[in-house]
Parts: structure tokens; sequence; C-alpha cells
């Protein structure tokens, strides 16, 4: 079987590009051509996997987040009504429940809709030498989002913690509006992913992202296959796969507010992500921060619960949801139909 992947795919989902959507030894990549969507089907794909919902005069899938601010507009929902309804629609597919679950509230056709988590493949933890230091680890991921994934909170948190303990050490990964220098807070920028992986990922003891933005969370994925504890929040999908007490810590998400019961951004809100703000008061900003030290205080003086919990991250990477095993399970009945 020969698929075509999306020509926007390598540069929109690294990440899903690394770890992998050719999951089976009969199915050839097909990337699109110079010559535009034409030369695809002059390639004759038996199926098209793309990360929108289009339809096309092929057979195709589509591999979503979730819905977009603009399903709001009569013209998109017409489009993506009608794409689903395609004889040539074989499945849509979504990185969580939640997102699923949007399609019911808007009332789009269901289905043909599923839950398909990502894969990725598991990490060994590597050993620092200096046992006694404790390394937080946050990831901005995207440009200007680093209010938004929790920073302010997160910074505020660690000046609180460097009091109690001394060899404390934060390392952030992104854009940070830093405006005076911490001690024991390394401001690393925007690094290469092989470094990320290969460097930081195996030296880090905890994954902090505070977020009131991600739609999934693949910063968190990548953690827990290196077997890090998470302390995130409890912002759309995260709670699939963060489980309290169990495999991390989740903390109130301010955002939550702008979100109806559904996690379906309110139409009066739309775009607020796309300034890196949270808007919040003084209380919440402090309730969220006092939140926070807690639970990354907890882990921080107990090295056996850390343990514990990355371990089972750890099990979920390579037995569970985000497992190959798992994904091509569900996969190899889309392809043999």
């Amino acid at each position: 079987m020969k698929i075509y992947y999306d020509y926007n795919l390598k540069i929109a989902h690294p990440r899903i590009l690394q770890n992998g959507i050719n999951l089976l030894p009969n199915i050839e990549p097909i990337f699109q051509s110079k010559f535009g969507r034409i030369g695809m089907y002059l390639k004759k794909p038996d199926l098209i996997w793309q990360f929108s919902i289009r339809d096309l005069k092929i057979n195709w899938i589509s591999h979503i987040e979730c819905l977009q601010d603009n399903i709001y507009s009569i013209k998109t929902r017409k489009r993506i009504i009608k794409a689903i309804m395609s004889k040539n629609c074989k499945k849509i597919f979504t990185l969580s429940k939640i997102a699923k679950n949007a399609f019911d509230f808007l009332d789009l056709p269901t289905d043909k809709v599923d839950v398909l988590y990502p894969s990725i493949m598991p990490n060994k933890k590597k050993e620092h030498s200096e046992k006694d230091k404790v390394s937080l680890l946050f990831v901005v991921g995207i440009n200007k989002a680093f209010n938004l994934k929790g920073g302010r909170e997160l910074l505020e948190s660690f000046n609180i913690l460097k009091k109690e303990f001394r060899k404390l050490r934060l390392i952030i990964i992104g854009e940070c509006y830093k405006t005076e220098t911490i001690k024991d807070a390394h401001f690393m920028g925007h690094i290469p992913r092989e470094r990320l992986l290969n460097e930081i990922y195996p030296k880090a003891d905890i994954l902090i992202q505070p977020t009131h933005i991600d739609s999934f969370g693949f910063s968190l994925v990548e953690a827990m296959s290196f077997g890090l504890p998470i302390i995130s929040t409890k912002h759309f999908a995260i709670p699939e796969f963060i489980k309290y007490g169990t495999n991390g810590f989740l903390i109130k998400d301010i955002e939550k507010k702008w979100y109806d019961s559904n996690s379906v951004a309110k139409e009066e809100h739309i775009g607020w992500y796309k300034k890196d703000d949270v808007i919040y008061t003084k209380e919440e900003f402090e309730s969220s921060v006092e939140e926070l030290t807690k639970s990354i205080r907890k882990l921080i003086v107990n090295p056996r619960l850390r343990q514990k919990m990355g371990n089972m991250n750890f099990k979920e990477v390579s037995n569970g949801k985000f497992s190959f095993k798992e994904r091509n399970k569900k996969l190899m009945e889309i392809y043999d139909n």
C-alpha cells in the first residue's frame, strides 16, 4: 500500500514525523512533489494521510489535534461536514478523547471519528552524576508562548523553592521573557531537537509544564518516554494521560474560564492565545503558584515517588496508549479495510 503524507507535515509536525506514522512494513510513504497536488495524484497512492480536514479525490484519513477556532464559521463548518460525509473520507482521527467530543458538541458527524494517540519510542533515562541535585525542565516549545505555557508561575515557584533547596536547578528550553538573572535557572533558548533528546531530557528529573494553551502536550509524552514524572495543568487533553498522584500532579488551569464544559473555546474569546498573555487576577496567580510549588516540593523531597511516577510513564510509552503496538493495532484495522 502506498500512502501520501501531507506536504506541510515536515514543517508543522516534526515530532510526528520523527516518531513515525509509517508503522507497517507494507506501507510506502510518498511526499508531495514540486508539481503539487497534481504530482501527488500522478503517483496514484491508495490512501492520503493528512493533518487537516479537506475532501480529496482519492481515499484519505485525517489526523488532527483538535478542531480549530474557525469552526464557528458557518462556511468552515459546512466544508468540514461535506468532507467528512464524502465517500473518500475513511477516518478522522483526533489525538485525544476530548478533541473527539467537540464533534458531538458542534453537531458534526461522528460515525467516522475515532481517537488515535500518538506513539513514541521509549528512551532509556540516563543517570546523571550530580545525585544531590534535582533538575526541573520546562519546554516552551512554540515561539512567544512563555506566559501561556505557565512560565511566570514556574519562575515564581522556583524562586520560592530555591530558599528551601539550595541545589535545585531549572532548565528552560525556548524563548523566555526574563528580566533578571535567576541563580541556577538556565535559559537555553531554542536548541536543536537532537540536543534536547540526547542531552536535556536524560539529565532532567521532573518535567514542569503548567500550560494554559496545549491542545495535547507533545513535550509531556516526550518526557514520559524518558521516565520522567510530570507536573502540568488540567488543561484540555492532559488529564487523559496524566493522573494525579499516579504518574504526576495536575494543578488548576486558570484559562479554563475561557472554555465551556466541553473544552471548546467560547466564541467570544476566540483568539485569546494569539497574545502571549494569560488574563487572571492576582489571587488566581498566587493560588496557582502555591499549588505548583506544593506539587514540585512533593517530588523534590521524595525520590522514590519520582521514580515510581517515572516508571509508570515509561510503561505507558512502552506498552500503553502511546506505544507503537497499540497504534499499529488500530491502524491495521483501517488499512485492512
